[in-house]
C-alpha cells in the first residue's frame, strides 16, 4: 500500500532507517528538543532518542494493522531533502491528534503549516475523524501559531503539563482542536453546498435545511430587503454539511447583517407544502425551515452587499404588510410574535 501524500511543495512518505542522520540531527539540538515531550529527558543522549524514535516507534508504527500512528518525513519535492517530521495518530474512532519537527534552517517558510494542513484533510476525509487536536510548550509561539493558521482553536491550557527536561521547569501546555464542521466550513465555505448542488443540477428541485432569525430588541424586529425580489424577509441561509443548524443561524446573522448573536433559541420547524419557493433566478426549492429567535445580541449593523439591499427595525406590532413579503415568512413571524407575549 503506498502510504505516501503530498501538498504543493511537500511529499510526506514513511520513515525509513535511512533518515537516521535527520532524525540524530533533530535529537542533538537543544533548542528543538527543549520543546519536545519525549526527547531531551535527563539520562537520554540524543542518540537514544533517535533510536527510541526512529527503530522503536515510528518504523514498527508502520507494519501495524491497522496503520494507528503515522510518522512522516517530509520532504522537498525541488531538492529530494527531508526537513523533519510529520504525523497523525488516531485515537479511536472520533478523535486524533497531529504534530510536526523541522530542522531549525527550514522553519520560518509555511511547511509545518502546510504539511498540518493536510494532515487535517487526510484526517477528516480519509480516515473520518470528527477532531483532531494538536499540542505544544506554551513557550513555543511558532507552534502554536502554525495550529492558528491551519483553523485549529485553543481548547485548554495545562498548568505545568509538559516535562521537565532537567533545568527544573515544568512548562504549561497548549491543547489546539478543530472539529471536522469547522474544518469543512473553513475549507468550503467559500463555495456552498447550495451553490456547487446548482452548477450539477441547475434550476432543478433542490431540497435544503434552512436556518432563519429574527432578531428583536427593545419592541422592534430587525427585516432585511431581498435584493433578488425586493420583499421583506428574515435574516438567514442554507445549513452545510456536518454544521450544527443553530451555528447557521449564528452565521448567517453575522454574514448578513453584522450582528454577532450571544444566544438564540429555537422558535419552530416549517416544512410542507407551504415551503416551497421559486426564485426569481428559475431555481426551485423545498425548504425545511428551523426559525430562531435572537434578543442578545452586539455589533453594528453591516449589511451583506450581494443579497440585502436594506435592513430597517419595525415596530413588532408596525411591519410591512403581507403581501411586502418572501411568501412563507410571514407566518414564521406571526407564529414567532406570539412567543414574544
Amino acid at each position: 500500500m503506498n502510504h505516501q501524500i503530498e501538498t504543493e511543495r511537500l511529499i510526506l512518505r514513511p520513515f525509513t532507517a535511512e533518515d537516521d542522520a535527520v532524525i540524530m540531527r533533530i535529537s542533538s539540538d537543544p533548542e528543538t528538543v527543549k520543546y519536545l515531550f519525549f526527547w531531551g529527558r535527563p539520562g537520554k543522549t540524543p542518540r537514544q532518542d533517535t533510536d527510541r524514535f526512529l527503530y522503536e516507534h515510528a518504523l514498527k508504527e508502520w507494519q501495524r494493522e491497522p496503520v494507528r500512528m503515522r510518522e512522516y518525513a517530509l520532504v522537498l519535492k525541488e531538492t529530494g531533502e527531508v526537513i523533519g517530521d510529520a504525523s497523525i495518530e488516531k485515537y479511536d474512532a472520533e478523535k486524533g491528534e497531529i504534530g510536526w519537527i523541522l530542522l531549525p534552517e527550514y522553519r520560518g517558510h509555511g511547511y509545518a503549516t502546510e504539511a498540518a494542513k493536510r494532515l487535517l484533510r487526510f484526517g477528516f476525509e480519509e480516515l473520518g475523524l470528527r477532531v483532531i487536536l494538536a499540542e505544544c510548550d506554551i513557550r513555543n509561539p511558532a507552534s502554536f501559531h502554525v495550529m492558528e493558521r491551519a483553523g485549529m482553536h485553543l481548547h485548554e491550557v495545562r498548568n505545568e503539563g509538559r516535562p521537565d527536561k532537567g533545568d527544573g521547569i515544568r512548562a504549561d501546555e497548549l491543547e489546539y482542536r478543530i472539529d471536522r464542521a469547522d474544518w469543512w466550513w473553513s475549507e468550503y465555505g467559500g463555495d456552498s453546498y447550495v451553490k456547487k448542488t446548482r452548477q450539477k443540477i441547475g434550476h432543478d428541485v433542490l431540497t435544503f435545511v434552512g436556518a432563519s432569525v429574527f432578531v428583536v430588541r427593545d419592541g422592534k424586529v430587525l427585516l432585511q430587503r431581498r435584493k433578488d425580489d425586493g420583499k421583506w424577509c428574515s435574516n438567514g441561509g442554507a445549513n452545510e454539511p456536518g454544521e450544527d443548524v443553530r451555528d447557521t443561524a449564528i452565521r448567517e446573522l453575522k454574514e448578513e447583517t453584522g450582528l454577532t448573536a450571544g444566544s438564540v433559541r429555537l422558535a419552530g420547524v416549517y416544512s410542507g407544502r407551504e415551503q416551497f419557493a421559486t426564485y426569481p433566478n428559475g431555481d426551485m426549492a423545498w425548504i425545511v425551515d428551523t426559525v430562531w429567535l435572537c434578543e442578545d445580541f452586539t455589533g453594528e449593523l453591516m449589511p451583506q452587499e450581494c443579497e440585502v439591499s436594506d435592513l430597517k427595525w419595525f415596530p413588532v406590532d408596525d411591519v410591512p404588510p403581507r403581501e411586502e413579503w418572501t411568501g412563507h415568512v410571514w407566518k414564521q413571524w406571526q407564529d414567532c410574535r406570539k412567543l414574544l407575549k
